[in-house]
């Protein structure tokens, strides 16, 4: 077993603590806690459709440029599917060519 000494254990602290702290402090903040419930009701559950039910879960491409690429192939799936259930229920009129 390893003695630790006189000194004790030694802890490293991350290079990104103060920023980590700083994020920490307002998260206490309410009006930022309000907005983080509000993000919990509205684009939580998108992220969790698109995991369930796309099966997206994780980049299948390198690069910032290909990965914003297929966020947006994500996104425009989605709407195309919210389209499609509205217009099929009668709630969407598509303009005649």
């Amino acid at each position: 077993m390893h003695d630790p000494g006189k000194q004790g254990r030694e802890i490293d602290i991350s290079v990104h603590y103060e920023a980590i702290e700083r994020l920490r402090a307002k998260r206490q903040e309410p009006a930022n806690q309000r907005l983080l419930s509000e993000r919990k009701r509205i684009i939580e559950p998108v992220f969790a459709w698109i995991k369930r039910h796309l099966g997206f879960d994780r980049w299948t491409v390198m690069g910032l440029e290909k990965v914003r690429a297929q966020w947006a192939l994500v996104c425009t799936v989605i709407n195309l599917m919210k389209m499609h259930k509205r217009w099929v229920s009668g709630g969407l009129q598509l303009a005649a060519g």
